[in-house]
């Protein structure tokens, strides 16, 4: 049951990294006009955050096979938490619009931890269960673009323009701890330190060669 819950919190970091970006989509009209964007400049806001997550693609795996995919995780989820609180932050204060999307960006880049995810379950899952969890992944990523305008349109109909990106920024930092306490680091598919070291699995089969040849070897001659 810990394995499932494990990756229960994954699915659900999963779907609060893209809940930062689908949550946008309703309020932006409220964004435009709170930053008296002209249309031209309109794409710029729905930009930022995938630029962001582009940027950090290639980093954040490479990162989590030195620590681990449960530090990354965590780190990424207080990240995008902090970046979406901070932005919230921006709107109520009247921060600039360069500031807003330099914190799009940063809020983005913390989100581009996504491919650890996919490590993470190669590293957990089974061969029979690995393609079901996969598919649980897409349906995450799914849920949370259905969810994501749902929720940014009702909040922006019932409170304030900054109140629908504190509450998504809160949640991430919620699943954070989540994450921190409750995920299970799993083993590693296979390591490369650099001095030999293989995975178990590969050292099992290794193992399993040997014996088949010591076997072959001694094995009496039958040739006539």
């Amino acid at each position: 049951w810990r394995q499932n819950v494990s990756v229960a919190c994954v699915m659900l970091a999963v779907f609060l990294h893209l809940l930062g970006f689908t949550v946008t989509g309703p309020i932006t009209p409220g964004l435009v006009t709170h930053f008296a964007l002209r249309a031209s400049d309109v794409g710029v806001l729905t930009a930022a955050y995938p630029l962001g997550m582009f940027g950090a693609l290639f980093a954040w795996p490479r990162l989590s096979d030195r620590v681990g995919r449960k530090p990354i995780l965590v780190l990424s989820l207080l990240g995008v938490g902090a970046g979406l609180v901070s932005q919230a932050h921006c709107v109520a204060a009247g921060w600039s619009l360069k500031t807003f999307l330099a914190l799009r960006v940063a809020s983005g880049a913390c989100a581009g931890a996504s491919p650890v995810v996919k490590a993470y379950l190669a590293d957990a899952a089974s061969p029979e269960d690995l393609p079901q969890w996969m598919a649980w992944r897409e349906a995450s990523c799914t849920l949370a673009f259905i969810v994501g305008p749902t929720l940014g349109g009702l909040l922006f109909h019932g409170s304030s323009l900054h109140a629908c990106i504190a509450v998504t920024g809160w949640a991430s930092i919620a699943a954070a701890a989540l994450v921190a306490v409750v995920m299970r680091e799993a083993p590693r598919s296979a390591t490369d330190d650099g001095g030999g070291a293989v995975s178990g699995g590969g050292t099992k089969r290794a193992a399993e060669d040997e014996a088949e040849g010591g076997v072959a070897a001694k094995a009496p001659r039958t040739d006539s």
